[in-house]
C-alpha cells in the first residue's frame, strides 16, 4: 500500500463551517470533478450492480455481513434492499425504486476521513475503496449522507452541490433502514 500525502479532512480542517467560501468552493468543485471521472469508468454490464471485478458489493447498508450480490439489475438490487420490509415499504420505496437509474462506478464510503487535503485545504486524494463498485447513480450521494447527522448542514451542502438532487432516494433509504435494522 502506498501512503498518499495529505491529512484527513475531518482531522485537518475540523468542521467544514471553518472553511472560507473559496475553500468550500474548491472542495466542492474538486469532488465533483473526481466523481465525474469515476462515473466515466465503463461498467462491465450496463445494468448490473456489482463490484469492480463483477462480484458482490460491500455495504453495511445492504447486508449486516457487508457483502451482497452481484445483482443482474437495479430491480434485483432493490428487491434485496426491501427483503426485511417489502410488505410495509414497497409503496414508500416506489418513489425511488420505480425510477430507472444509470449504473456508475462509486467510491461508496465518502466521509471526512476518506478525503485527504493538503495544508492549504484543497483536496488531494480519495482513500478507502473497500466499498467501491458499480452502483445506482444516486448511491454516492446517499452514501455520503447516510451516516452523517442531518444537522451537519455544510457536509450536506457539499454533496448537494456535487450531485443532482437525490433527496427522494435518500429518504427512501432512511425509511428502509428503520425497518431493516442491519446493525
Amino acid at each position: 500500500m502506498t501512503k498518499v500525502p495529505g491529512e484527513q479532512l475531518g482531522k485537518r480542517a475540523g468542521h467544514i463551517s471553518n472553511f472560507s467560501p473559496r475553500q468550500f468552493q474548491v472542495l466542492q468543485d474538486t469532488l465533483r470533478d473526481w466523481f465525474d471521472q469515476l462515473r466515466d469508468l465503463e461498467p462491465p454490464d450496463l445494468h448490473a450492480v456489482c463490484s469492480f471485478d463483477s462480484n458482490g458489493v460491500r455495504s453495511f447498508r445492504i447486508s449486516n455481513d457487508g457483502y451482497a450480490g452481484p445483482f443482474a439489475s437495479e430491480k434485483e438490487f432493490n428487491k434485496r434492499l426491501l427483503q426485511y420490509s417489502e410488505a410495509t415499504h414497497t409503496e414508500l420505496a416506489a418513489a425511488s425504486h420505480s425510477k430507472s437509474h444509470r449504473i456508475y462506478f462509486t467510491q461508496g464510503d465518502i466521509n471526512p476521513t476518506n478525503i485527504l487535503i493538503d495544508e492549504d485545504m484543497p483536496p488531494v486524494a480519495l482513500v478507502d475503496r473497500e466499498y467501491a463498485g458499480y452502483m445506482q447513480e444516486y448511491w454516492e450521494y446517499t452514501a455520503s449522507l447516510y451516516f452523517v447527522h442531518s444537522n451537519y448542514t455544510e457536509w450536506c451542502d457539499v454533496f448537494t452541490g456535487v450531485f443532482p438532487d437525490y433527496r427522494v432516494e435518500l429518504e427512501v433509504e432512511y425509511e428502509i433502514a428503520k425497518v431493516a435494522n442491519l446493525w
